[in-house]
């Protein structure tokens, strides 16, 4: 591997790893936020497979949301930041064998690199587009419902593309990982409506892909996303069935005709990418970004048979698809997708466009290979004052986690002094949390107030506040 090259790529690696370690510090001081308090209660007083059936019963059917709920149930509030930051280093190594897997023709060292380069650098991209980063990734409930599913369906891929280019023969084998697939399917569509839709949109571009991409048809690779297809489809049923669902829409106003839907949909798909546009930090990241797949895509062996009308086709794939998951939201309530559920659209819109953008830049490997380095040039200045920009807010906003963090501890401290003293009740002083949701205050029926008094077994006063 030359120098120059390994240069550039430990130059993104290590200005992504600084904002990732940022990230990972304001996440360990995070704690639990109004509906963890709920799900930790119930799952702690229910155990799994009754708080899934419970919540099927009474508001909705995303079945693999609840049973991911019952982290909460087995952690303390103190150790909820280990579980989010484990699962988001299983994201990072998911992506880096996703990289290893398609980049065969590289050599063992700058695969590698390239793989771990490119892993850390997607994860700045994806968490750095994102309009409310602190609901997205640090309230657990809302990271569980919607990144959740992007991660466990990057595991689902790196198995699948290790797995399509094995040497395996036999039916046993096409049954037993064929089932596989279909179960991983089944699973991951229980987080969200929103993903639910995408993920089965996306599995069916994989089986038409595997169907007509190849001469000599491998009855393995298309019945395995074929089987995909079946657990996404599966999995919208078993949550369209879910009696919980009547009580969900009665709270919510629902969309009086198909066109409310497409215009719901079509605006909050607009605003989607307003965050994006208008946004010098998420503009100069995606420039680094792109610039450093053209700069792979340049070093890469030549691909055959790549024309743009394949190249048009996945970009367009990648917009439709994250297109697609602001409709179920606009059909269920009428609303558009919320901030904190932007993890979806982007993951498949840089996932789109990036193949796009390697495959463009390898069929004009000749014109771009004298100013590569250019190229990568430009690209690590933007991204690094992308870094900078992203670097300067978290540090200025540590204190906001560090001082809930510190506040949230204390209080757990009297609690436990007030109950060994054989007390009923305690008063808290508001809690401000930074997900903006809401938090206990002085009516013992208010929801969170009420989860809250339950989850510590004692009952919680807090300050007045919005019920």
């Amino acid at each position: 591997m030359k120098l120059k090259h390994a240069v550039v790529y430990c130059s993104f690696f290590l200005a992504s790893l600084i904002v990732l370690g940022l990230h990972a510090s304001l996440i360990l001081n995070t704690r639990f936020i109004a509906d963890d308090y709920c799900s930790a209660y119930l799952g702690q007083r229910l155990g799994v497979l009754r708080y899934i059936w419970f919540w099927y019963l009474n508001w909705g059917g995303r079945y693999a949301a609840i049973g991911a709920d019952m982290a909460l149930a087995w952690v303390n509030p103190q150790q909820l930041g280990l579980v989010t930051l484990s699962i988001l280093m299983v994201w990072a190594g998911s992506l880096a064998a996703i990289f290893y897997a398609v980049f065969v023709f590289f050599r063992s060292m700058e695969r590698l690199l390239i793989s771990f380069s490119l892993s850390f650098v997607t994860l700045y991209i994806l968490i750095t587009l994102l309009p409310n980063i602190p609901q997205s990734l640090y309230w657990y409930s809302a990271f569980r419902t919607h990144f959740l599913p992007v991660i466990v369906l990057c595991v689902h891929l790196a198995i699948y593309l290790f797995y399509r280019r094995a040497r395996l023969q036999g039916l046993r084998h096409y049954l037993f990982v064929g089932a596989f697939g279909f179960c991983f399917s089944l699973f991951n569509a229980g987080f969200s409506e929103a993903f639910t839709l995408t993920q089965l949109s996306f599995w069916a571009l994989v089986f038409l892909f595997e169907f007509f991409s190849q001469k000599e048809k491998q009855f393995r690779n298309f019945s395995f996303s074929l089987l995909c297809v079946a657990g996404s489809m599966i999995g919208i049923l078993i949550m369209l069935s879910a009696p919980g669902n009547a009580n969900r829409q009665d709270t919510y106003r629902q969309p009086e005709s198909i066109f409310e839907i497409v215009s719901i949909s079509v605006n909050g798909y607009g605003y989607f990418w307003s965050q994006i546009l208008t946004s010098p930090e998420r503009i100069l990241a995606l420039i680094g970004f792109f610039s450093l797949v053209i700069f792979v895509a340049v070093a890469y062996p030549k691909i055959a048979k790549i024309s743009f009308s394949q190249i048009a086709v996945i970009s367009f794939a990648g917009v439709g698809l994250s297109f697609v998951s602001f409709v179920p939201s606009a059909y269920g309530i009428a609303k558009i997708l919320p901030d904190r559920g932007f993890p979806i659209p982007t993951f498949f819109l840089i996932f789109g466009l990036s193949i796009a953008l390697f495959l463009l830049g390898n069929f004009l490997a000749g014109s771009f290979s004298k100013v590569k380095f250019l190229l990568a040039s430009i690209g690590i200045t933007c991204f690094f004052f992308s870094m900078f920009f992203s670097a300067s807010t978290l540090i200025e906003s540590r204190s906001i986690y560090t001082d809930y963090a510190r506040t949230l501890d204390k209080i757990e401290m009297q609690i436990s002094v007030h109950k060994a003293a054989g007390l009923d009740s305690i008063h808290i002083p508001k809690l401000n949390n930074w997900a903006g949701a809401f938090d206990p205050n002085e009516n013992p029926k208010f929801w969170v107030t009420y989860c809250a008094s339950k989850y510590y077994d004692i009952q919680v006063i807090g300050p007045a506040g919005e019920e």
